[in-house]
């Protein structure tokens, strides 16, 4: 081969895998020209001249199409000898020979179908030296005609009003596919992590799309073009209406309890009441991640509580979203992903926890053996609170930062202490047990003046004394009671 066919060669290489692609490098006697996606320009050397070319000079391109056209993937190469052998891969899966036809051509014709939806396939190019070359992969993503016009008209939520402009397009074409009880949905986007940033903020959202697990597995290119987006349901997508029944009569039961004039704290108030009342903790509980199981079954864990209460509340007018994250012991170690609400009142942002408020949830720890009312200590709480709490939210999506104490469920009740006061403390007891209250609730300013009350009420005895003239009053020689200490809230309940 003469110089300037050389020359020729090298120019076109540059050409195939572009400037600074390519690299020139010499093995046992052959020089060895590689470039991106296993392009290699393999050129024998006999003497000084170059007897022999091995490239590939075109590659297979992805696709969009629609369902059940046909596509055709093609390799080209330069080379003596060539077999051609093609190789296809579902998404998460292995490479598998191709059987479809032109299998052991240059082209492959692929029907495309669901099953099709984000498959690569690739070529793998043999000359007659035994010398190997594999094409770069092209993936197949189809779709169908016609999907409904995304609802865009009104759509809002906590975490969607957080998104791009782009990622509220994928929200909506997610929502208006779950609307209609798709398990499939096809989807344009730009790139393949928008779909699942936005449907966790679909399911942070909308409480109300119980059948849903909050998984997904999504198919297609990674670049831009449409998406099948398989949704994960826990039942029969022919059994939502009748679930949706039960659910409706549940909730009825809360929404029936409200009346004109009632302001959003006693909406609040009565949410927290009722789905605690209404709920056992069990770990493992049959759809516990959704409200089936607190609205239904009334057994779930600490994300069926807080979508319960969001679904409730937001059905009655209240600003209410769903907040997951992390909860940690008082060594600082976590302990177990968690989930708690945050709550809107008068305009002013505040957290609860309903889990933490159940007290059955607190006796499958600790038992107690008497039956105690919820704990307000997790109503209405700050950031500040959360902090000492152990809590911390997911770093997905912001949460506000919240200070005020205008309706802590101690300062609307007037047991909130600024500083502790024996005088103050014996007149709440003794009153108590004059009144025949069931409980008596305490919560302090700062962890000193909590700590000070602490000793007083429980090791100086003044709790003691207060039961004693409560049995006195009540002509009994016994009374059960529990006194219960939050040093993180700094309140004292006490339930007798």
């Amino acid at each position: 081969m003469k110089k300037n066919a050389i020359i020729f060669l090298l120019l076109l290489t540059v050409f195939l895998f572009g400037t600074g692609a390519a690299s020139l490098y010499r093995e046992e006697g052959r020089s060895l020209l590689s470039g991106s996606y296993g392009n290699i320009l393999t050129l024998s050397v006999a003497g000084s001249a170059f007897d022999s070319v091995f490239i590939l000079t075109e590659q297979p391109q992805s696709v969009n199409i629609e369902l059940d056209q046909k596509v055709t993937f093609r390799v080209a190469a330069v080379g003596e000898g060539l077999t051609y052998k093609w190789y296809y891969r579902r998404p998460y899966g292995d490479w598998k020979e191709a059987t479809a036809k032109g299998h052991d051509t240059a082209s492959l014709i692929v029907t495309a179908k669901k099953r099709n939806v984000g498959t690569q396939f690739r070529c793998i190019v043999t000359d007659s030296s035994g010398n190997t070359l594999t094409s770069k992969e092209a993936v197949l993503t189809a779709f169908e005609e016609m999907e409904p016009e995304p609802v865009t008209e009104g759509l809002s939520g906590y975490y969607y009003d957080q998104l791009s402009e782009e990622m509220q397009s994928v929200y909506a074409q997610l929502y208006t596919g779950i609307v209609a009880h798709k398990s499939e949905i096809y989807i344009a986007t730009s790139e393949m992590n928008r779909v699942a940033f936005a449907y966790k903020a679909i399911i942070g959202d909308h409480p109300e799309f119980f059948w849903l697990d909050g998984r997904c597995r999504v198919y297609g290119a990674e670049n831009p073009g449409i998406k099948l987006v398989e949704l994960i349901v826990n039942i029969d997508l022919q059994g939502i209406e009748g679930q949706q029944v039960l659910i409706n009569e549940e909730a009825d039961r809360y929404l029936s309890m409200l009346y004109e004039g009632m302001s959003e704290y006693e909406k609040v108030l009565l949410a927290y009441q009722f789905v605690i009342e209404n709920t056992d903790y069990v770990l493992n509980a049959p759809d516990d991640q959704n409200i089936q199981s607190s609205m239904i079954n009334h057994q779930s864990v600490c994300s069926g509580y807080a979508r319960e209460m969001q679904y409730l509340l937001t059905n009655a007018g209240v600003f209410c979203t769903y907040v997951e994250g992390s909860i940690v012991n008082g060594e600082g170690e976590t302990t177990a992903l968690h989930a708690w609400n945050l709550v809107m009142i008068d305009g002013e942002y505040f957290y609860l926890d309903a889990t933490e408020g159940d007290p059955y949830f607190v006796e499958a720890e600790e038992s107690t053996g008497l039956a105690r009312e919820a704990d307000y200590s997790y109503m209405c709480l700050t950031s500040e609170d959360l902090l000492r709490l152990g809590y911390t939210a997911s770093e997905e999506y912001a949460v506000p930062e919240t200070y005020t104490r205008t309706w802590d469920f101690y300062v609307v009740n007037g047991c909130y202490h600024e500083v502790f006061d024996y005088d103050e403390i014996y007149s709440a007891l003794i009153g108590a047990a004059e009144s025949g209250e069931a409980s008596v609730y305490m919560k302090f300013s700062d962890f000193e003046n909590y700590a000070a009350a602490v000793d007083t009420i429980i090791s100086g005895g003044l709790l003691d004394e207060a039961a004693q003239y409560r049995m006195s009053l009540m002509g009994t020689e016994e009374l059960e009671y529990v006194p219960v200490c939050n040093d993180a809230l700094y309140t004292i309940n006490i339930y007798w």
